[in-house]
């Protein structure tokens, strides 16, 4: 039984809460507190797979409370519900928590929001992850410039100029950067040939993410090569992905999620790759001479895939739960409990596709690596809108190739 830990000042908004998630008391052990400081005791006293708190609250407030659960109790799933602007409670805890829900609240939005969560956190706490990650010993650090960034994004008083300046302290990162955003992905009308130029036309957020992306692109660079597989073609196809995903929502936080997420859902094969190239080497090598997909021969090697070890990563780097959601879904968008077309859908989509229009262009992963999931589109109801997006696919990748 999944334990959920509710905390508002408002004995009210708790109530509430507790007539809302009535039916669920069979299936969850639910806690609701007054105070933030009575949460981190109960914390201490039992461990809890959810919490969800407040923002606004007397003595300690929301932020320093999930700060706290995020330092001494990480495994728990963070959730901020709020009366806030949605804005001004993202630019403020994009650090501490994992997802943003708005007040007044349906209590079907609350239970699905947390039944995802913990749908991911049981996939990530699998047996097999947690043996894979100890024979690859620590994980990658949080890349430098990645985490920079994060502390301007948290600074409401944070530029664009301020996240140029930081990316500008890494020459490597500022021209692969630069080689980015300059490529016919973007399909920019002039050439851009400063940071501030490229972070103000990109935003911050994607900004973050292409650096996060080209770093660990760049931590690689040492690592022996994989014959039959290519850094290029992983960035390449991401950036394509990103490029359709992002187009596929019309919400713009959750098209920003979308592109990054999509960027970035391979990141798993860049940590199995350095830090246990021998096994990752007969794996490419046995989805070449089979044609099978690279993802599946990693399962009956490893018991889990890349995508399950790259968004266990992307998580503890503290990445926005939508993100770290897609990356783990991204081969099978049903095991989410998504129904409708969001984060976690667009990027199955956008990567699918571009597989299905482009195969080959990825060594290691063929032309069966990623298979739409119909049936599931289906289901979400948007099937019919399958024509049109093949048809935006085959237009970015013939922009991408001009």
């Amino acid at each position: 039984m999944k334990r959920i830990l509710f905390v508002d000042d408002e004995q009210a908004v708790l109530d509430g809460l507790r007539g809302l998630l009535r039916k669920q008391r069979k299936e969850w052990e639910m806690n609701f507190l007054t105070s933030g400081e009575a949460a981190l005791k109960a914390l201490q006293e039992t461990s809890y797979d959810v919490i969800v708190s407040d923002m606004r609250m007397p003595g300690m407030g929301g932020a320093t409370l999930l700060r706290q659960v995020m330092k001494d109790h990480p495994q728990t799933v963070r959730i901020v519900l709020s009366g806030q602007t949605e804005q001004d409670v993202s630019r403020r805890m994009v650090h501490v928590a994992h997802q943003f829900m708005a007040k007044p609240c349906d209590g079907k939005d609350i239970q699905q929001v947390i039944e995802r969560a913990c749908n991911l956190q049981s996939l990530l706490e699998r047996p097999e992850l947690r043996q894979v990650v100890g024979q690859m010993g620590q994980l990658p650090v949080k890349p430098k410039i990645y985490a920079k960034l994060l502390d301007v994004l948290e600074n409401p008083n944070s530029s664009m100029a301020d996240a140029a300046a930081v990316i500008e302290t890494d020459i490597g990162t500022s021209a692969k950067m630069l080689q980015v955003v300059n490529s016919a992905f973007f399909g920019l009308p002039h050439r851009v040939s400063e940071i501030k130029a490229a972070v103000s036309y990109l935003g911050l957020e994607m900004v973050k993410t292409l650096a996060l992306s080209v770093e660990m692109r760049q931590s690689q660079a040492g690592c022996p090569s994989v014959r039959g597989y290519s850094l290029d073609a992983v960035q390449e196809h991401g950036l394509l992905a990103a490029r359709i995903a992002r187009r596929l929502l019309s919400d713009r936080v959750r098209a920003q999620d979308a592109f990054s997420a999509a960027m970035l859902e391979d990141v798993g094969e860049m940590v199995v790759m350095s830090r246990m190239p021998k096994v990752f080497s007969e794996i490419v090598g046995e989805a070449h001479t089979s044609g099978r997909p690279l993802f599946e021969i990693e399962l009956e090697r490893l018991g889990v895939t890349h995508a399950e070890v790259g968004a266990y990563l992307l998580g503890i780097w503290g990445l926005p739960y939508g993100i770290v959601e897609a990356v783990a879904h991204h081969h099978h968008p049903a095991r989410s409990g998504s129904g409708s077309l969001d984060v976690v859908a667009a990027v199955h989509i956008a990567s699918a596709l571009v597989q299905e229009a482009r195969p080959g262009q990825r060594p290691g992963h063929l032309g069966s690596g990623m298979t739409l999931d119909e049936g599931y589109l289906d289901r979400i109801g948007v099937l019919g809108q399958l024509p049109a997006w093949r048809e935006l696919v085959k237009a970015e990748s013939a922009s991408a190739q001009a």
